[in-house]
């Protein structure tokens, strides 16, 4: 199996693997860096009172660390929830299933608030730019408190691998990590070697630009 998650992520999977005796070798096509601290940030906006807090990734939560605060919080993803309960955050207001949902959750719901979100540089969405939240007089600030970087190359041990035939699955869990993936194939000529590989990935979308390149949905796995 080709793990291509960053680092993190790629660990977890890592072990599972270990555990149901699946050989796996990782190669990060993003790996991701904390900019800031984003204690500095909730600090620095608090004094405007009324703040709630946007987070939608386990990278934007890995950048409070320590810190903990009492505001309260939208989040993104069950996953999500479930970690920052762990950790003690109480006051979630709501988590929805995608960004889409919590915009319009918020906008539906509240009025007269200040919202700090704290994101990736990466995002499938700029609430920032959104007019339907000043509309109810919500103000929102952003925070890039870490930064995916993407990688322009396939380890050699990835390409020795593929050419042997020695990976049957590959996890691509972003779109845009197979963008990079096929793109990177494509630059290597390793297209032919990919026939009897299968796909394992988390959304239709996804899968339909895997099946974009390889044009044989029954080779693409989809779990929820």
């Amino acid at each position: 199996m080709l793990i291509t998650r960053p680092i993190c992520g790629a660990l977890q999977l890592a072990k599972r693997c270990i555990k149901c005796n699946i050989n796996y070798h990782i190669d990060s096509l993003a790996n991701i860096a904390i900019l800031t601290l984003a204690n500095y940030t909730i600090k620095q906006y608090q004094i405007m009172g009324n703040l709630f807090i946007i987070i939608t990734s386990q990278y934007a939560l890995n950048a409070l660390l320590n810190f903990k605060f009492t505001m309260p919080i939208f989040l993104v993803g069950l996953k999500l929830k479930k970690k920052i309960l762990e950790l003690g955050y109480k006051n979630i207001l709501f988590c929805g299933d995608n960004i889409k949902i919590l915009r319009d959750y918020i906008i539906n719901n509240y009025s007269n608030i200040n919202l700090l979100y704290l994101r990736g540089n990466v995002i499938t969405e700029n609430l920032v730019t959104n007019s339907n939240f000043y509309t109810k007089n919500i103000s929102i600030f952003e925070s890039i408190v870490y930064k995916t970087i993407y990688s322009n190359k396939l380890q050699n041990e990835t390409i020795f691998r593929l050419k042997n035939n020695h990976i049957k699955y590959i996890i691509l869990f972003s779109l845009k990590i197979a963008e990079i993936f096929f793109f990177l194939i494509e630059y290597y000529g390793l297209f032919i070697y990919l026939k009897n590989i299968l796909y394992i990935t988390l959304s239709d979308k996804i899968a339909d630009y895997i099946n974009f390149y390889i044009k044989d949905s029954n080779k693409i796995i989809l779990i929820s």
